[in-house]
Order: structure tokens, then sequence, then C-alpha cells
């Protein structure tokens, strides 16, 4: 490779020009710095001097001044009211006052209190009878009692600018009595064209300013006199002198020329004088000097530049000439496709070390190739480089495992062989469709064709691949077997189907008893939704009908068998209470750990319905709802049973309604029903909780009384009781509401009573029958004995209560 050293893209040229441009840089910010800071000290320098000389023109303009109000003072004094009261004597005196001509080239006069001229000197100048009270410095004189120098006007008699100043006269109290005011004439020689008429240099000059009348008094410029300042913001210093700022500076006057300024105020007057010379007769020498210094910085830039960029490249070409021949051999080791080698450390400076650290990289390199290499060849899946036309360029080792063929076989061949011949056509087109970028990648289960004709599932994955230049080199892809998987999605498939479409509520818990999964009959039968009980626990589906001990048993189950089946009452998410049939299965673990638990449950409330619709049919009276004879003989041997262990009474009555069947003769069975449920609601009522109240049939009803007393007179008292309240109870007119046969609703009453017998059972060898029919045999002799009666069994005579 050729070195040319005014190549732009050379590292030689670009170091050199960096280094010329700081030098370059530092000598122009040099010069430019001295250039600077020397106007600066030049103006600061020739400022001060003009505020000196200024100051100085001011101080004499201030003491003219006061000298012109000490000399009217003076005269003023003279004056007492006795010659201010006779002009012709007063003129008199005026008229020896010869030096206030001097003072006063526009003459003095005196005025009274009314501000009228009274005494005019020079006579000719006619004030005398002018009244002058509207101009300030009378005013001052006048009312506030002090000499006072007045703002510059055009003169009522001389039509000139001029100013005046003015000392009161008082009388022999202190009080004011008049004034005495002298005159400059602006127009004619004065004081202060001495001063005006002096310049600073060829365009420097005075200027007399009176701030707050906002005018150029007099200047050495005539063409400024009684000329107003420009307005505020046009000249930012001159503002500031106007405010009362004493100092100097440069600044752009009104008339666009830059300016050096000094001003000093007059205090006696309340004027300032001030200096101006122009800028550009100011900084000539400045200029001058800045001129010389530029040359020179010129001079030096091309002399040290041409000399750096010499020393520079030389340098340079010589320190860069290892990684120059290092860069040849690595243009060769390239075009040759050479075996990387380390490449020569000519020397051990910078460059050297940039060589070393080059070697390092290239051995990284290799080793991370080796080791790239050694993880694609131990990858578990197939991966493959295939470039522009198709062709398979670079396979690893479970490529080669996956198609059962070598590596020399499988690079060089085409992708699309790969697939099986009735999908070879839209492959192609999917991978065309992806290298002229169509589609930007593809992720896809698919079937595959090996050499030997068998076919295997794969998941492909593959995108555009691109060199370290970002070209375009083809596409990348990656395939992994699925064949077991793909039979492991299709179990699962049949599972979470069987899951799905199951009848039976399943319902998926964790081993801390966590909801992980519910199915859809499971949301059908309990009402919750899989969102619903995610995550909670089974206790939400709880009715509370059963106990602790009840749950206990079942974990016992669990526990110990790994699966618990049984019935189970729980609420739905309306708060219905349910049966099912569940079966709760423990899922272990290779170590018999717990993992989950499953339960398959199905609703059968509608079957337990049916068996307690059967049960009543079995064991109640379809009409009043109460046992039948069956239930009753199951209750009584339930009851003998209590009664012998407990040594406790019990009792059985056996009662029958009289003037029954008249109802059901004159009004029908519809009414004898009605009248029969009334009966037995009453008899309901008249009993305690543990007791039973049966029908056996027509209008016959049984009551079993338990748990009476010990003693048999108690007994026999407490069965007499509640004997009398039914009878009494049952005795009470029924009032019926039936319809006739104009399906009108009427009210029937009907007046029925009741024949009772009462046995007595405790500890003995009787049978359920016998004490039913002892209590029958009681009945009928109550109803024997004129009916509506109570009448107890013995064995020897039957008792009436």
């Amino acid at each position: 490779m050729r070195f040319n050293f005014f190549n732009w893209r050379s590292l030689k040229t670009r170091v050199t020009l960096l280094t010329l441009v700081v030098f370059l840089i530092g000598i122009w910010s040099l010069s430019f710095y001295a250039s600077r800071m020397l106007r600066q000290d030049m103006e600061r320098l020739l400022g001060e001097q003009q505020f000196s000389t200024v100051s100085l023109a001011s101080e004499q303009v201030n003491t003219e001044l006061d000298e012109r109000l000490r000399a009217l003072e003076v005269i003023a004094e003279e004056i007492t009211p006795a010659l201010l009261g006779h002009v012709a004597a007063l003129q008199a005196h005026l008229e020896p006052r010869l030096i206030s001509q001097g003072l006063f080239n526009g003459g003095i006069s005196v005025v009274g209190t009314e501000g009228t001229v009274i005494a005019d000197m020079p006579r000719s100048l006619g004030r005398i009878g002018i009244n002058y009270l509207d101009r300030d410095y009378l005013v001052g004189a006048l009312k506030d009692g002090k000499s006072t120098i007045g703002r510059v006007v055009i003169g009522k008699t001389l039509q000139t600018p001029i100013f005046a100043m003015a000392a009161p006269i008082r009388d022999a109290q202190g009080q004011v009595i008049g004034a005495l005011f002298g005159v400059i004439n602006l127009a004619k020689p004065n004081f202060l064209d001495k001063i005006m008429a002096s310049r600073y240099g060829k365009t420097g000059g005075y200027l007399l300013i009176a701030p707050r009348q906002k005018l150029f008094v007099t200047a050495t410029d005539k063409s400024r006199n009684m000329q107003p300042t420009p307005e505020p913001g046009v000249n930012p210093l001159l503002d500031r002198y106007m405010q009362g700022y004493e100092g100097y500076g440069v600044s752009v006057s009104s008339r666009g020329i830059e300016e050096l300024t000094a001003v000093k105020g007059i205090p006696v007057a309340g004027w300032s004088m001030g200096l101006v010379q122009h800028a550009a007769e100011v900084f000539a020498p400045v200029r001058d000097m800045q001129q010389r210094m530029l040359l020179a910085t010129l001079f030096l830039s091309v002399l040290a530049g041409g000399l750096t960029w010499w020393l520079i490249s030389w340098m340079l070409r010589r320190q860069l000439s290892p990684m120059l021949a290092a860069a040849r051999t690595l243009t060769t080791l390239s075009e040759t496709n050479q075996p990387a080698q380390p490449l020569p450390v000519a020397s051990q400076d910078e460059i050297g070390e940039l060589i070393g650290g080059f070697n390092r990289v290239l051995n990284t390199l290799n080793q991370r190739e080796a080791l790239l290499k050694q993880i694609l060849d131990t990858s578990s899946v197939g991966i493959f480089l295939v470039d522009m036309t198709g062709c398979i360029t670079q396979a690893n080792k479970r490529m080669a495992d996956l198609f059962q063929c070598s590596l020399d076989t499988l690079q060089g061949s085409d992708y699309i062989a790969l697939l099986p011949p009735a999908e070879r056509e839209s492959g192609r087109q999917n991978m065309h469709a992806l290298l002229d970028g169509s589609v930007t990648s593809v992720d896809v289960d698919r079937m595959y064709w090996r050499p030997d004709q068998t076919q295997f599932w794969g998941h492909l994955t593959g995108k555009r691949f691109y060199d370290a230049n970002g070209e375009e080199r083809g596409l990348i892809g990656v395939i992994a077997d699925i064949t077991e998987s793909r039979v492991a999605a299709e179990k699962l498939n049949l599972d979470a189907s069987v899951f799905t479409h199951a009848h039976e509520g399943i319902m998926i818990t964790s081993a801390d008893g966590s909801i992980i999964d519910v199915n859809e009959a499971f949301s059908r039968i309990t009402g919750y939704s899989r969102d619903d009980v995610l995550g909670r626990n089974p206790r939400i589906l709880s009715s509370g009908r059963q106990d602790k001990e009840y749950y206990a048993a079942m974990w016992a189950g669990l526990l110990d068998k790994s699966h618990w089946y049984g019935e189970i009452w729980n609420r739905r998410k309306t708060g219905e209470v349910y049966a099912e049939m569940q079966t709760i299965s423990a899922v272990r673990d290779e170590q018999g750990h717990v993992r989950q638990y499953v339960a398959l449950f199905s609703d059968i409330t509608e079957r337990k319905q049916m068996e307690d619709k059967v049960r009543q049919l079995a064991f109640y009276d379809p009409l009043t709802r109460l046992p039948n004879r069956r239930l009753l003989n199951d209750r009584l041997r339930q009851s003998m049973a209590t009664s012998k262990r407990s040594a406790c009474y019990g009792a059985l009555m056996v009662l029958d309604l009289d003037n029954f069947k008249s109802l059901n003769d004159t009004h029908g069975h519809l009414a004898g029903d009605m009248l029969l449920i009334e009966a037995a609601r009453r008899l309901s009522s008249c009993v305690r909780e543990m007791d039973t109240v049966a029908r056996f049939g027509g209008d016959e009803f049984v009551v079993m009384l338990s748990n009476l007393s010990s003693d048999k007179t108690e007994s026999t008292s407490q069965a007499a009781s509640i004997a009398e309240k039914i009878r009494s109870s049952l005795s009470a007119p029924y009032r019926l509401t039936i319809r006739n046969e104009a399906m009108r609703e009427v009210v029937v009453e009907h007046q029925c009573t009741a024949s009772i017998g009462v046995v007595l059972f405790i500890n003995s060898e009787m049978s359920p029958d016998d004490i039913l029919k002892w209590a029958d045999t009681a009945m009928y002799q109550a109803k024997e004995a004129g009916r509506n009666l109570v009448r107890f069994y013995d064995s020897t005579v039957c008792l009436t209560v």
C-alpha cells in the first residue's frame, strides 16, 4: 500500500494539520488578546486624562459663577429699605457699580417683591417696569430667600440666549424686600467663551450641559449651542451623564460617531462640563500598533506553520512506518486466505504496543472462533446459513445429525431439498419472500425430509443474515427437533379437551390449597367464573353444613389413601346450597410429595330432592305433611329405647275428630281437607319440638310425647295437661274459605271436637303395636263416654280426664 502524505484520510495528515491548527490558534489568540488589552489600557489612560482636564474646566466655571453670586450678594446688602423706596437714589446707587458690568455683560437689575424691575444698569436695556416673577432665579431669591442661578432662556428684552442669577435684598429684620439679579448674555463675549474656544486635540472640544433642561448651553462646536440633548436611549452613556454620573467612557453619539467623552459636574449651577473627542483620533496610535502586531503574527504563522508541517510529517512518517508495514501484511493475508499469524513487533513504543494489542485481539478472536465452533457443534438445535441462491453454505454438527448425513453432504446442498416433495414449491416461495424482504422473519413448525426419506417435525426460526459491513449475505436458520414435543402436545390437547368438555366439574389446587385451574363445568355448577376463584381457597364454596370433624375425616383419607370420595353440601355464588358427589385425588411427584389436588364432582341436588320426595311420600302424610304410621312406628321404637335408658316415661295419644263426616257430606272433601290441615297445624302448636304429631289416615291423629318425668304421677299430669290443651285447641270453631259451585269464595264455620286416648309407657317389654292398640282402646272409650273427652288407658280400667 503506497502512502500519500496529502491524502486527507491519512493519520499523518490529520495529526499534522491538528498540530498546526492548535499552534496557529494559540498565536492568533495571543495577538488578539494583546490588541484588545492594549485598546482597553489606552482607553483607561486617555479617559483618566480627559476626565482630569474637564474637571479643571468645570472647577473654573464653578468658580466664575460663584464669584458673580458673591458680588450680587455684596451689592444687595448695600441696598436698604429706604434706598429701595427711592427709585432715583437707587438708580444713582447702581451706576457707580461698574464692576458689575465686567461680571454681567447683560447688566444688573433690582426688583421689588412683586418681581417688577424698579432700577436697571445700564438703563438702555429698558427692563424698568417689566415683571420677571415668572423666572426661576427670582422665585428662589424672593420666595425662598436664596441666591439662585436660573435656567438658560431667551431674554425678554435682549431676545438672545441668557442666564441670570439673583440675590435677595433684606431689611434690618432679615425679611426679603426685593432682589438684585445679574444677566449673562451668551450671544455676547462672556467668561465661558475662553473655555469653549479651547480645543482638545484635532477633533475634541467642550460642552456645557444643563441636565435639568436637557440642553446643550454652549460648546466648542457652535452648532450645538442651545440645542436639546438626544432622547433617552439613543446614547446610553449620555443618559448616565444626565442622571448625574461623573466619569468617562466610549460610546456612539447621536450623530453616529464613536467618541471618548468625560463629564464633570458644576455644583453651583447644577450643570455639567463635558469634553468630547472622536475615538478615531484617540485610538489612532492603538490601531497602528494593532496593524503592526497583525503583520508580525501573520509572518510568524507562515514561518512556524511551514516548519511545523515539515517536522511533524517527517517524525510521523518515521514513527508510523511499523504500522504501515503491519497494514501491508494484513492486506496480503486477507487476499491470500492464509492462516492469521501474529504480526512482528519492531519497537517497544506506542506503535509496538498497538501491534502487540492487535496480536492479542487476533489471538482472542481465534479462541472465540474455536469456542463458537465448539458451541455450534454441541448445540441441541441445528444451525445453518443459506446464501442468496438458497444453497446451504455452513451448518453445525447437530444439523447433520438431524438429517442423518455428513456435513460435507449437507453443505452445498439446496435447502429446499430438505422439505417433503409436496411442500417444496411453497417452501421456495416462502424462502424468496424472506430473501427479498417481503417477510422479515419466519417462526413455524413444519415437517422435514431426510435423504433416507424418513421425516421428522422441526421448529424453524429464520431471518436475513448480514455481514460485519451490513451487507445482506442470505439467511440464518435454526431447526429444533420437536417430534416428541408434538406427541406430548397432542396428548396435552386431548387432556385439555377432556378437562374443558367434561360434564363433571373439575377443580385443581396447589399443595397449599390455592385454586390454580377450573373447567367450564365447575363454573356452570358453582356460578363462579375462572377469574373469580383463581388463587383463592375452596372454602369459598363451603355451605357450613359440614362440621370440623367431617373435614378432618376427609383430610385423613386424603393423606392416608391419596383420595377421598363422598357427598358434600356446598354453596353456589348466588348463595344457593347444593349437594355434590365429589372425588378428591392427590397428585404426587417422584419423591411422593403432593404437588396438586384434583377434585372431580357432579351436582346431585336433583337426585337428593327426588330422594327427599320419595322419603316424604314414604314417611309423611301428603296432605298435612305430618309423619305417617311408618315413621311414627320408627320414632316410637326410638322413644321406647330412650325411655328404657333414661327411666323417664313417654306417652302416646290417639285422637279422632268428632263431627268430621258431616263437613265432608255438606261441603265436600275439599273442605274436609282444609279442616284436617288446620287441625294438624293446631296439634303441632300444642306440643314440644321434641314431640311427634302423626296422621294415620282419615280424621285420626297420633301424638307421641317423649322424655316426661320419671315419676308416673307427674308424667300422667304432664300428659293430661298437653292432652287437654290439644282438646281445647281442636274444639275451637273452624273458619274455612271454600269456593261454591258458582266459583265464588264463601266462608264456612264448622264446630269439631276430638276424642283422645292416652297411654303411658316406660321400661317394659310391650311392643309398639301394643301401645298403639291400648291408646286406640282408650280413644274409643272416650267416644263411647260422650266424645270430646280425654281417656287414659289402664290395664284394669280406662281413666277419664
